[in-house]
């Protein structure tokens, strides 16, 4: 696994756990970069995924990956690391074409927005959720943030092909996270505050069932 942010650990937790319980010969690892495990997030969150990652059989290389090729992985200051499959969850990441559209963009290449989600250059371009950095509000590359931008950016587009006034929206200051450890074990974080176990677990799966259960098609 290269990338050690929530969607890299909570994969690589995942798969050493099923490994593990099918009795296979896997011998996961994960390449976090030089930032470690979990960056941003509190020391605490990052020692106990740390703790559970490691009694999973998960060796975590804290280095960063200089380049890829088939079966293997240069990594900074350590040679190559070979292996037999390589999954990358390194985060968002920002495409060039809005910048070379002539679109204002922040410095890592996302489109700048204001409150109503509009382009600060263009007004008639709206964009929302890992593509866009709202200024003065920044935040996190986040699914959550992502999804709640859904509504509000549905409205101002109604909103612009009406001709009515735009409504401002704001994201939240800070978000929940949930993270799978792999087994029904999971540890949570809301700001500083981090708590674990499996009642963690069960209550993250009640969340994600009850999101996903609103996408089931019925008849």
């Amino acid at each position: 696994m290269i990338g050690g942010g929530p969607a890299g650990t909570e994969l690589v937790a995942a798969m050493a756990y099923r490994a593990r319980e099918a009795k296979l010969q896997l011998k996961p690892s994960i390449i976090t970069g030089r930032a470690g495990l979990l960056p941003g997030m509190p020391k605490a969150t990052r020692r106990l995924m740390h703790k559970r990652l490691t009694a999973l059989g998960v060796r975590v290389i804290e280095a960063d990956a200089e380049s890829i090729r088939p079966n293997a992985v240069t990594i900074r200051g350590a040679g190559e690391f070979h292996a037999d499959v390589m999954i990358a969850a390194t985060g968002a990441a920002a495409w060039p074409w809005p910048q070379e559209s002539g679109l204002k963009c922040d410095a890592r290449g996302f489109i700048q927005v204001n409150s109503h989600l509009q382009s600060v250059s263009h007004p008639f371009v709206f964009a929302a959720g890992d593509c866009a950095s709202m200024a003065g509000h920044p935040h996190p590359k986040s699914g959550v943030y992502a999804v709640r931008a859904g509504a509000p950016l549905g409205e101002n587009l109604l909103r612009t092909m009406t001709r009515r006034a735009l409504a401002s929206y704001r994201p939240q200051k800070r978000a929940l996270y949930l993270l799978s450890a792999g087994a029904r074990d999971a540890v949570g974080v809301w700001g500083q505050l981090v708590i674990d176990g499996a009642w963690v677990w069960r209550w993250k799966d009640r969340i994600d069932r009850k999101f996903i259960g609103r996408f089931n098609l019925r008849a």
